[in-house]
């Protein structure tokens, strides 16, 4: 019976929170790709000491390291949207979903 109710939450958890999730990591994205174009704007158009650099050279590293976590999010979401879309899945494509 334990199983079926971790097999019935998984379902759930595809189907309904997936997409809400792939809809929120698209608005990270772009909200991180804000923030790159200001911090580049900065080191463009600022004078900048030496300390100031490093400090918008740490908050860019930072802002690109949040991006790129989103974005292997993102290509894992992207699969199982369309696994969604495609139906009931074939045990072959289930398999290349998970790796």
């Amino acid at each position: 019976m334990a199983d079926i109710l971790a097999a019935l939450l998984s379902v759930r958890e595809v189907f309904v929170h997936m997409p809400r999730r792939l809809e929120e990591v698209r608005q990270d994205i772009k909200q991180c790709e804000l923030e790159i174009d200001d911090l580049q704007h900065v080191m463009e158009f600022a004078s900048l000491s030496a300390s100031k650099g490093f400090e918008i050279y740490r908050q860019m590293k930072e802002v690109r390291n949040r991006r790129r976590l989103l974005k292997n999010e993102l290509e894992v979401l992207e699969v199982v949207k369309r696994l969604q879309s495609a139906g009931k899945p074939t045990e072959k494509q289930l398999n290349q979903a998970i790796g």
